[in-house]
């Protein structure tokens, strides 16, 4: 080993140690998160009770013993009061036909005194004057300016001079009288869900915190498509800044949920505001997931419960929120009953997790030094440079190279100016390097491999193990790079999801590239006398006159086919088969982390690869080895889903490494006895 090899590998041991100690703090900080809400949506199951002539409270009973924690209530909302009989709403041309009551006489004068037109006026009456100072006080905030009250022999209303497209849907708050209904529930916990208004303000928002906290609310859930206080005007995000400080004040704190979806989707889609509501809690936050309600008319209790628990081991969601299933052509109280086996069900998941249901915590912020990320950079970086010295005799200029790399690396890591600013993008850059340069380094190996196994004469044993540390080197070099993305983006945004790493199809096929290009130039099909790889465009022609026969064209036709179903199955939106997904559910329940599914299939094929080299069979190498490498390449993409847990991921290829070892050997076994046989002798018997 050249001496600038033994000085790269010491930079990318160090490195390893460094995000090693990195990944540890960041495990820490998922295992402090081990307790999980089970939130039922209280409108939906007052619904259903009405639907099963059964009393709200009996139902509620009945989810509390099956395993719900706490319960969630919405804001109220105009067409809610009117169901409900306590308000009555008039909108346009409607307020000036109610005639012949002083109350209605009143508001139509001042209407006509004003000279304001009906198209754009809603009234809501009631005859409650609790309700009317709730109504006002709402609507007032929410349409600053724009409303006007009346009072009249027991009639009480408010005008609102604001276009509208349905009155009926516009929210009014959080009652007091909710909370109050809510708390004396015995559910752990009550959930407000809160919407945004434009004009809210500092006042309004401290109003809201101590109703909150009168009644020990811990959590609170933002509804619509804004979080409290996200206005587009706010450049400096004024009420956001306060309201993430106030509500993560330590020990008063009010945890707020972020809502996880099961694509892609950037959460800021989601929710405005989100990321820099989060950004100034300190990441005092939970994820929230709840199956889409479309989901839920057409899911069986049992797929229910596979997408709560995918959601709370692969996902870090700690808030499980409950809307009842709904199947039409099933009875409410069989659709209740199954709702009440998911929820038992998925109770004995969370304990079979190792974790417990409580009150959700806030997954709080990981700390993270500059010194991490700039050793995690430099280490990529001489990975880089290792690559190249298996293509380039002198390495003088790679000393350089190394010198004045590392010293920009760590310029750009402590100018605060440059930092400040590009950090994140530099420290993707950097994830995506390693997420690509690992598995390039692993493909190498498998080169080295062959070289190294070339016609040799093993016995089976001998086969097995070789073929096994050839599979388990490759995975461990790729592995150092899924530490390295871990580690250097390990930040709590991404782990809640705030913020996402988009390079995983890229890194995906980047390898892969190599690994075709490198194998020509490193091994060749066609070499000269003395046995080097002839350069590039004479093996291209070679290779395109090359006669091939049946057999070699239906063994890489299966090889290629499944390498095909491979890439195409990457990603986590691609279907799966209802075979598959039972399998996968099955893996999932007893074994929390599954082996991937590519893993699976890769691994297994790549402990071919020191067979063909015994067999001098470069071609089929090259097919199984191209196969192997999606399975190493998904070592290093596992990592790079950052909001799975660090130890799910690594159990995960792990089981994956076992699984693929012994179906692995049982297959070299298997075709090494197939090759002894005589085919031509025994087809002619």
């Amino acid at each position: 080993m050249s001496k600038l090899r033994k000085i790269l590998f010491g930079i990318i041991v160090v490195g390893l140690i460094i995000a090693g100690y990195q990944i540890t703090l960041r495990v820490s900080a998922e295992q402090r998160n081990t307790v999980v809400e089970i939130v039922a949506d209280l409108d939906s199951f007052s619904s259903m009770s009405k639907k099963m002539n059964k009393s709200e409270s009996d139902v509620l009973k009945e989810l509390r013993i099956a395993g719900v924690n706490s319960i969630a209530i919405s804001e109220t909302t105009v067409k809610k009061l009117v169901e409900e009989g306590k308000a009555q709403i008039f909108e346009n041309s409607e307020i000036k036909t109610q005639k012949g009551q002083e109350f209605f006489n009143t508001v139509n004068r001042y209407i006509a005194e004003n000279n304001i037109a009906y198209m754009d006026l809603n009234l809501i009456t009631t005859e409650d004057v609790n309700l009317y100072n709730f109504i006002k006080t709402s609507l007032g905030n929410r349409y600053n300016g724009r409303t006007k009250n009346f009072e009249a022999r027991g009639t009480y209303g408010v005008l609102v001079d604001y276009a509208i497209a349905s009155f009926s849907d516009v929210s009014l708050g959080i009652m007091e009288e909710d909370l109050a209904y809510a708390s004396q529930m015995n559910f752990s916990n009550v959930v407000p869900r809160i919407q945004n208004y434009r004009d809210l303000t500092i006042e309004q928002v401290d109003e809201l915190y101590n109703m909150l906290k009168k009644y020990k609310v811990r959590t609170i859930i933002f509804a619509g498509n804004e979080v409290l206080g996200f206005d587009s005007a706010d450049e400096d995000y004024e009420k956001l800044q306060y309201i993430g400080k106030k509500f993560s004040d330590p020990g008063q704190e009010i945890i707020t949920a972020i809502l996880e979806k099961p694509s892609d989707t950037s959460l800021e889609n989601v929710q405005r505001g989100i990321t820099k509501l989060a950004e100034y809690s300190n990441y005092v936050n939970t994820k929230v997931f709840s199956v889409d309600e479309g989901q839920l008319g057409k899911l069986t209790p049992a797929a229910v419960v596979e997408q709560w628990g995918r959601a709370i081991s692969q996902r870090n969601a700690r808030i499980i929120y409950l809307r009842p299933i709904n199947i039409s052509y099933k009875t409410a109280e069989q659709n209740f009953n199954s709702t009440l086996t998911a929820v038992k069900e998925i109770s004995d998941r969370i304990e079979y997790m190792g974790m417990q249901k409580g009150i959700a915590k806030g997954f709080g912020q990981i700390n993270q030094n500059v010194i991490v990320k700039i050793a995690i950079a430099i280490s990529t970086f001489a990975a880089g440079i290792l690559i190249l010295t298996y293509f380039f005799e002198k390495n003088w200029w790679m000393y350089i190279g190394l010198i004045l790399g590392s010293a920009f690396i760590a310029f750009i890591y402590f100018v605060p100016m440059i930092y400040d600013n590009f950090g994140t993008l530099m420290d993707k850059f950097f994830a995506f390097a390693a997420a690509n340069i690992f598995p390039s380094l692993s493909a190498l190996y498998l080169f080295y491999s062959y070289k190294k196994n070339e016609g040799k004469k093993l016995t089976v044993p001998q086969l097995i193990k070789e073929s096994i540390i050839v599979l388990v080197i490759a995975a461990l070099i790729a592995a150092i790079g899924g530490v390295f993305v871990g580690a250097i983006l390990s930040s709590s945004k991404y782990i809640l999801k705030l913020d996402t790493y988009s390079g995983v199809k890229l890194s995906f096929l980047l390898p892969l590239a190599f690994f075709a290009g490198a194998f020509v130039l490193n091994l060749g099909i066609f070499t000269d006398k003395d046995g080097k790889p002839l350069n590039v465009w004479l093996q291209t022609n070679k290779l395109i006159n090359t006669t091939v026969t049946v057999k070699y064209v239906v063994a890489a036709g299966v090889i290629l086919l499944g390498l095909l179903i491979v890439v195409l199955r990457s990603g986590n939106t691609s279907a799966a088969s209802s075979i598959e997904l039972a399998f996968r559910n099955f893996l999932e329940k007893y074994l929390i982390a599954r082996p991937r599914t590519k893993e699976l299939i890769a691994f297994p094929i790549l402990m071919l690869a020191v067979l063909c080299a015994t067999y001098k069979n470069k071609a089929f190498f090259f097919l199984v080895a191209a196969v192997g490498m999606i399975g190493i390449e998904d070592i290093v993409n596992s990592f790079c889903h950052l909001r799975m847990p660090v130890l799910v991921t690594t159990l995960s290829s792990t089981y994956s490494l076992i699984f693929g070892v012994i179906i692995g050997s049982i297959v070299v076994v298997i075709i090494k006895k197939l090759l002894k046989i005589n085919w031509k002798e025994l087809l002619q018997k």
